[in-house]
């Protein structure tokens, strides 16, 4: 892990030197995070989509006792943790109640609270974003034919299209044959940021947030949340996290950016390296992300962690 955050470090580095001739930054302030809360602990866990939430839920199942009801409470979900989370968590009682809780406030030091903060790499999570948008039918509404775009091109509808209030709104997949079908709530579930503007803008104010990367989480990066916060969090074994850390083979082949996403498929979705071959590509998002560099960053030259 510590030899993958290196790697991934001198990549954001270079990134970010050539992301600032870009303009273009995704609005962090509506950055879409699932967060879970343990009001016993006074304990926030928070991840985002494509950035460890199923992780995030499944550790914290474990701890309450609730995974086995989690994972069998709806067998026709794709994720039964997710639904689980939403619909019937709320119900259980006021030791799981979110509503009320600011992960601003709550979290701020002095806030009272104790939070550990999941982290992608930006770089992963965007590829990552585009597989699953593409893949599930969670089309872009600015052209939704485009659902074979290539990586630039879901990058541009990124950067092109906007709704009063939310910078990005998506053509969300409800189980209908056709996924045109306009969800009526803007989301960043799972193109947008990872990281709330907070985080990113006052770093000082959350010193005492333990930013936990995924590559960590089953290295001993949940040994190190439990000394710094005194929270016990239990590995799950059957919980695919190894994803974070082994990645594809580099690849030798034409730059990916630009092919299809049938062609990436069927590759069965080649090192995500390769779709950063074009500097200016590669500058131009993480510009976008650039909150979520900078945090990524800190969570990787953390103490706790080496």
């Amino acid at each position: 892990a510590a030899e993958r955050s290196t790697e991934m470090l001198s990549i954001l580095a270079l990134a970010l030197c050539a992301s600032r001739a870009s303009s273009f930054s995704l609005d962090n302030a509506y950055a879409k995070n699932e967060v879970l809360v343990d009001r016993d602990a006074k304990f926030a866990l928070v991840a985002s989509a494509k950035g460890g939430a199923t992780v995030a839920s499944q550790l914290m199942f474990r701890r309450w006792g609730l995974l086995e009801a989690a994972r069998s409470f709806d067998p026709t979900a794709a994720i039964p943790e997710h639904v689980f989370r939403h619909r019937r968590l709320p119900k259980l009682g006021p030791r799981y109640q979110l509503q009320g809780f600011d992960l601003c406030a709550d979290c701020r030091r002095g806030g009272g609270w104790k939070c550990a903060v999941v982290v992608r790499s930006p770089l992963d999570r965007a590829v990552s974003s585009y597989v699953h948008v593409l893949r599930y039918n969670v089309v872009p509404q600015l052209e939704p034919s485009r659902a074979d775009a290539s990586f630039r091109e879901f990058h541009a509808l990124l950067r092109n299209f906007t709704v009063p209030g939310y910078p990005y709104r998506t053509m969300m997949y409800l189980h209908e044959p056709s996924a045109n079908v306009l969800h009526e709530r803007a989301t960043w579930a799972h193109a947008g940021p990872q990281t709330r503007a907070c985080l990113a803008d006052s770093p000082a104010d959350y010193a005492d947030v333990f930013l936990l990367p995924t590559e960590t989480i089953d290295r001993g990066g949940l040994d190190q949340l439990f000394r710094r916060l005194g929270v016990r969090l239990a590995p799950v074994a059957d919980v695919p996290t190894r994803h974070y850390v082994a990645k594809a083979p580099p690849t030798n082949a034409a730059d990916l950016a630009d092919l299809p996403f049938s062609e990436v498929r069927r590759r069965r979705y080649p090192a995500y390296d390769g779709f950063f071959r074009d500097e200016a590509l590669a500058a131009d998002v993480f510009a976008a992300y650039r909150a979520d560099v900078a945090v990524y960053a800190r969570a990787c030259r953390s103490p706790a962690l080496r």
